[in-house]
């Protein structure tokens, strides 16, 4: 199996097409809703053309089908079972989490893995080369993803099966670059409703990242979240946090579509959006 490398749209060009895929279904999309499923695509041709064009806020499924048909693929064409790679993907997920890396060195996931299974299952993936492969960068062999997409899909998966065991102690819950992908991962129905007590003390980024995700992808979930921000806003957060973090707290909330936001919109200042 050969895996064939696809540009990215340009964000004109994705537009068109999602707008084209959804006309097909029968669905006649804004430029704003083009926009929302062009950016939670990446603008990737492959994941924009496995999109059935019906409904905004199920791009998740798309990349779920695609890693799934991967791992089903890399199956077939090695003696690896689906639930040793997926197994291993989780694995190699929780370390790059761990280590805050997106492209890991072989060097290191050999030294960590060399003793399981997940080094074999990582070749074996890197064979198939759907999900990532080897990839030479600054004179070492590295871990490269097909797309970053399906790169941050896979640590979006191994966040929500932390999260659903009630385990919040990983450090990376409460690092600001990770909000996104947690505020992803929490929005699925398995997260406990504990888990938003702990974002709201320790990453509140998190709740208003969750808040704009849940718009499109778990409505139910959008009330409470609602609520969880303006609270948070009513107990001055803007004005106790660092100034790099009230931008993208305001930009999150720059993000909400509808009449119900207005309250957080006008606690934004003017000039953050």
């Amino acid at each position: 199996c050969r895996t064939v490398d696809l540009a990215d749209f340009s964000d004109d060009e994705a537009r068109e097409a999602i707008k084209r895929r959804s006309f097909a279904a029968g669905v006649e999309l804004t430029n704003v809703e083009a926009d929302v499923v062009r950016e939670r695509l990446g603008n990737d041709p492959l994941l924009i053309g496995l999109w059935k064009g019906e409904d905004v806020g199920k791009e998740n499924e798309v990349l779920s089908s695609y890693v799934n048909e991967a791992l089903s693929e890399a199956s077939q064409s090695s003696a690896r079972s689906v639930f040793s790679l997926r197994r291993s993907v989780q694995a190699i997920a929780s370390w790059r989490l761990e280590n805050r890396t997106n492209e890991p060195s072989f060097e290191a996931l050999h030294a960590d893995f060399e003793s399981s299974d997940v080094f074999s299952d990582m070749e074996s993936i890197c064979s198939e080369g759907r999900l990532f492969r080897e990839v030479l960068r600054g004179g070492q062999v590295t871990l490269g993803f097909r797309h970053d997409r399906v790169r941050d899909a896979l640590l979006i998966g191994k966040i929500s099966n932390t999260l659903s065991t009630g385990e919040y102690s990983h450090s990376y819950l409460l690092d600001p670059y990770y909000s996104k992908l947690v505020a992803q991962a929490a929005i699925k129905p398995n997260t406990p409703e504990e888990f938003w007590i702990f974002a709201k003390r320790n990453n509140p980024l998190i709740c208003f990242s969750a808040l704009k995700y849940s718009q499109d992808e778990n409505p139910n979930r959008t009330k409470h979240l609602k609520s969880l921000c303006e609270e948070l806003i009513e107990e001055g957060l803007l004005e106790g946090v660092p100034k790099q973090i009230r931008w993208e707290i305001e930009w999150q909330i720059a993000g909400l579509m509808g009449a119900q936001f207005k309250k957080l919109v006008e606690a934004t200042s003017p000039d953050s959006h």
